[in-house]
């Protein structure tokens, strides 16, 4: 009888210990599909709000034909709010090192230039057209951090999902 009452116990103890299991991977695969779900947001927003940027830069662009002003100050605004970001203390500022900073330079200058190209594309041609372009610019971020910063992390889905976004783009405009 007492030795009924032990593997009673066990067994009690290990369907227990099962069903805790089986909720942690409840709880990771929702988590897991939480940050998909988060992911696939965030790509909205970005081509949302670079729906939005383009236009507003074609309209001021008819009145202020100077590509190259437009972009100085859209990222002086911009350096001027993650700095009060910061002081104020809504962002912690990023610790970046000497050599991390190095590595991301690179990528920094591509990423202003790509700004400034922008602009004096929306200047020359159709919104549309500029923003089919720019619809490729995930895919090249993530080509040029593997060949900048050396990251091979990346798979070949991620460069297949980053292309599928420009072909999307295709799709919208043509």
């Amino acid at each position: 009888p007492e030795q009924e009452k032990r593997s009673d116990c066990l067994v009690a103890a290990a369907a227990s210990g099962k069903a805790a299991a089986g909720e942690e991977a409840g709880e990771e695969s929702g988590a897991a599909l939480a940050k998909t779900l988060q992911l696939g947001v965030f790509f909205g927003l970005w081509y949302l709000f670079n729906i939005y940027f383009n236009i507003y830069n074609k309209q001021v662009l008819k009145v202020f034909p100077f590509p190259i002003n437009i972009t100085t100050v859209q990222f002086a605004v911009g350096t001027t709010i993650s700095l009060f970001m910061w002081a104020t203390g809504i962002l912690k500022r990023p610790k970046i090192s000497g050599a991390q900073l190095l590595a991301i330079l690179p990528l920094a200058i591509v990423h202003t230039m790509g700004n400034l190209f922008t602009n004096m594309s929306l200047g020359k041609v159709a919104v549309s057209f500029t923003h089919t372009i720019k619809a490729m610019e995930p895919f090249f971020s993530v080509l040029l951090s593997a060949m900048f910063l050396g990251e091979a992390a990346y798979s070949l889905g991620c460069f297949v999902s980053s292309s599928y976004c420009w072909w999307c783009g295709i799709g919208i405009y043509f």
